[in-house]
């Protein structure tokens, strides 16, 4: 992959639209930064930038009679490829009301279709016709419009994808219909049309899509995708999709896709390049139209927000070298255990860590893994490059881990390599206990028999729900940083570097220079806000700067200034009485009580009480609220109640819980003391 970049000439990088003219120039829009040509190798600061009303353009697209469209937060002309030519205003006059245009296209009749923040219009040639929610529409912010073979126009949403029939739009689902009681319909980025009659899909958050013949087919990262966000979809000429993404840029052969939604395979095989290869970032940008480049000579032009990526898709070659895979080590919460065909361990150990390589010389950093164990969870898990799996509380029984990898090109050692998980069942589970039981069932009746036997099957499915429970919670937790990084920290820093490259063109413009300093020094707060809000969440700083009394009674202040209910307490200083390495499971057991008063009580008053004695730490939680029937809410593990039952017990203690519709809730939790 070549990067064009600020090396090039590019004074902004973060890239928008890119456009290709009828006569090879290309054009390259920057995040308000203008728009620079590229033509034969060299770039230029283009001159179509002193006539613009506003460098912020998300779209550039000719249409068959040589005009240059341009979508910035107004609709811009040009009427010839001149650049230097001045172009005119596309507005109301014009009968033409769209604001942030993000997509331009051009229909078989000469109709151009414009895509905007408010809505989607087409030109005839004399006037403007809009269409939004009126006429069929979920969503009025439209991302990408396609033209099928037929003739219908395809419209890609926020809110989903639309075909026009007349003059109105019809929602085309992509969402099975449980899904669609629980889900809304995925925000659409990019559409392409096959050769059988099929469209392909790309989505920002849901994978990529296969329609054909009225059925719906999903790949996701749990199917074998590299990405869920798919921004960019391009045939290559050897049947290729090349995808861009967040995590990078991909390949999917189509024959691996079509065999995955055809029933034939489990998981598709995709090829993934990143800054190994050549990118500088990379994030790749999409949601606007045109946003990429195909040129004769078989090369792709990707925007990201650190240059242009160019793939030279002609001279790829593949790493079909198959990495063999090993297992390094199996520790478990006391002990590192001797990797042999079989492991075991006692019921009771609740900490089990698996740890794996594999043998990959060729960009050993894109190694990826993915694992399952099968008899308890018998789905992979896609863990990228991370080398050990983790596991706790898992019920007495027989299982197997197996891990599998792939090189840096996306082939995968498909055999892998297995380790038998063996956990041994406390005496009551074994055929001793079973034969004694067998004695009782003779003499006692077969009544005692069958509750002891129902009450330790509920006793171990719970475990297993558990311990799944745990192990989804860590994926979702990743998932929720790694978000709050990319969506909020990550645009906030956008858009203080954005800040200061207008700040740089106003130096001459006090007034101006005034303003753009005070946007930086807000977008800095919010940053720096966001920075506190996601570290708070991974671990409360007042537990680490001032130890656990003061953390619980700042949540107490917290909560009791920013909510309705009268609240009170009364904290003992509790430092030092649990083990420092356990103050954390304390403090999110108040805090999950308290939170669950929050959500759920409709409470008037509410109290929080922690005394310590000599031998213990005993917590009251209380409300008056609308209560709830306990037998209920616990078998169906709701309120978060197993976890923080899970997180007592870890701390030597005990935990009851009281509550009846109507009559609010008392949470007594009993502690040992250190």
């Amino acid at each position: 992959i070549r990067t064009i970049s600020k090396e090039d000439g590019l004074e902004n990088d973060i890239m928008l639209s890119l456009s290709e003219l009828s006569d090879g120039r290309k054009l390259f829009s920057t995040n308000c930064g203008g728009i620079y040509e590229w033509e034969e190798g060299k770039l230029t600061y283009s001159v179509i930038n002193t006539h613009l009303p506003n460098l912020c353009v998300w779209s550039i697209f000719e249409d068959s009679k040589n005009r240059i469209w341009l979508g910035a937060e107004e609709m811009y002309r040009l009427n010839s490829l001149d650049l230097s030519m001045k172009g005119e205003r596309i507005d109301t006059s014009h009968g033409f009301y769209g604001n942030v245009i993000h997509s331009i296209t051009e229909d078989t009749k000469g109709n151009i279709w414009i895509g905007a923040l408010d809505g989607l219009f087409k030109y005839d040639g004399k006037k403007f016709q809009g269409f939004g929610s009126a006429d069929g529409l979920s969503s009025n912010n439209v991302r990408v419009i396609h033209e099928e073979k037929s003739g219908v126009l395809l419209v890609g949403t926020i809110s989903g994808l639309f075909k026009k029939e007349d003059e109105r739009f019809t929602l085309i689902s992509l969402r099975s219909e449980t899904e669609k009681e629980n889900e809304n319909e995925p925000y659409v980025r990019a559409i392409y049309e096959g050769e059988d009659g099929e469209f392909w899909i790309g989505s920002y958050g849901d994978g990529l899509f296969r329609l054909k013949d009225n059925e719906v087919c999903n790949i996701t990262s749990k199917d074998g995708l590299f990405d869920d966000i798919v921004s960019h979809l391009v045939k290559d000429n050897a049947d290729n999709f090349w995808m861009g993404s967040n995590r990078g840029i991909s390949r999917l052969p189509i024959s691996s896709a079509s065999a995955f939604c055809d029933g034939e395979t489990e998981v598709v095989q995709t090829y993934s390049y990143g800054e190994p290869d050549g990118m500088i970032s990379v994030e790749t940008n999409g949601g606007f139209q045109p946003s990429f480049i195909q040129d004769t000579e078989g090369n792709i032009y990707f925007p990201t927000v650190g240059g242009v990526a160019v793939v030279k898709t002609n001279d790829i070659n593949i790493n079909t070298t198959i990495p063999p895979v090993y297992i390094e080590r199996v520790r478990s919460s006391t002990d590192v255990i001797s990797v042999t065909s079989t492991v075991e361990l006692p019921y009771n150990d609740s900490f089990l860590e698996i740890s794996y390589t594999a043998i990959n010389f060729n960009k050993p950093e894109k190694t990826s893994f993915k694992y399952k164990l099968e008899g308890f969870n018998d789905n992979w898990v896609d863990v990228g490059n991370r080398r050990e799996a983790l596991y706790s509380k898992i019920p007495p029984g027989e299982y197997t881990f197996k891990v599998l990898a792939s090189n840096s090109d996306g082939v995968w050692n498909e055999k892998g390599a297995t380790i038998g998980i063996t956990i041994t069942p406390p005496f009551w589970q074994t055929k001793v206990f079973y034969g004694i039981v067998g004695l009782i069932f003779l003499t006692s009746g077969p009544a005692a028999y069958y509750y002891r036997v129902s009450q330790l099957k509920k006793e171990n499915e719970k475990q297993k729900r558990f311990s799944e429970q745990l192990i989804n919670s860590q994926e979702a937790e990743r998932r929720r940083i790694a978000s709050e990084l990319h969506d909020g920290l990550g645009q906030q820093i956008l858009v203080i570097k954005n800040r200061l490259e207008l700040a740089k063109q106003q130096i001459g413009n006090t007034t101006k220079l005034e303003e753009e300093l005070n946007e930086i020094m807000e977008s800095t707060k919010i940053s720096i806000s966001d920075v506190r809000s996601i570290s708070h969440a991974l671990r409360p700083v007042h537990l680490e700067k001032f130890g656990l009394t003061d953390a619980i009674i700042n949540l107490c202040r917290e909560i009791k200034d920013s909510d309705s209910i009268e609240w009170s307490y009364h904290i003992d200083k509790i430092d030092g009485l649990i083990d420092e390495n356990k103050e954390i499971h304390f403090y999110r057991v108040v805090q999950e009580g308290v939170n669950n008063i929050m959500k759920h009580s409709s409470a008037e008053e509410a109290s929080v009480l922690i005394k310590r004695t000599d031998h213990t730490i005993f917590t009251t939680i209380w409300d008056d609220g609308k209560g709830f029937d306990l037998k209920n809410i616990i078998e169906t593990e709701g309120l978060g109640f197993i976890g923080m039952k899970e997180r007592v017990e870890s701390l030597g203690g005990t935990i009851d819980i009281k509550s009846a519709p109507g009559k609010g809730t008392t949470i007594k939790i009993n502690i040992l003391r250190a």
